[in-house]
């Protein structure tokens, strides 16, 4: 596994990349994963790592420290529990987004920052005039929750301008962006290299106003 890493991080150096958001450590320490991103020069100031749920909750307390360890100030899950999903009702999401934003608390008390990364369920979601994406923004405080808008899944749930249109109505808790972008033809399109499909990245950019990471 580590020969693995090693190699991944040994193309995306010579690509030129310096930043890496780890969605695993690949079966690491986090000391070792660590030794490896300074040993290729690249540096992960975000982590996607399962936070738990009110119901399993994470070891929140380790995660907190491999964060130190490896330099990461923004994490959360890489989505919501839907896979499967297991929230059917308004009561369950919100018990969720009090979850998060109790770990929130503690991960601002330390120095770091949750956030919460989404798919496309958030915006299919609704009750009565609230998408699952209205409810966790309701239920977290903006001290202690800050959202990683994926720009293709909000497409793909949302429509074409609904980044924007969440990006105008949540302003500056919206902090990092996952750049992806859709395949042009039937909507929604299968994800595509970023330049090759319809998202119009400029336009969502300027809406952002350079808030976003």
């Amino acid at each position: 596994t580590i020969e693995r890493t090693r190699t991944v991080f040994q193309r995306l150096s010579d690509m030129g990349y310096r930043n890496v958001e780890p969605f695993t450590l690949s079966g690491l320490s986090a000391v070792d994963y660590r030794a490896l991103l300074d040993e290729y020069g690249l540096k992960a100031s975000a982590r996607h790592v399962d936070v738990g749920t009110p119901q399993n909750p994470a070891d929140f307390d380790q995660i907190l420290a491999d964060n130190k360890t490896l330099g990461i100030k923004y994490f959360g899950s890489g989505a919501t529990p839907i896979f499967p999903p297991i929230y059917t009702t308004e009561a369950e999401w919100v018990a969720y987004a009090q979850y998060l934003n109790e770990l929130g608390a503690r991960a601002r008390q330390a120095g770091q920052t949750l956030m919460v990364h989404n798919n496309d369920i958030e915006f299919e979601t609704v009750f009565g005039d609230q998408t699952v994406y209205d409810i966790l923004m309701a239920n977290t405080d903006p001290k202690n929750v800050v959202f990683q808008l994926d720009l293709y899944w909000a497409t793909n749930g949302g429509g074409i301008d609904n980044p924007i249109d969440v990006i105008e109505r949540y302003g500056n808790r919206i902090q990092l962006f996952h750049v992806k972008d859709m395949a042009p033809g039937p909507f929604p399109g299968p994800i595509e290299i970023v330049g090759e499909g319809i998202i119009d990245f400029p336009a969502i950019f300027a809406a952002a106003g350079g808030s976003t990471r």
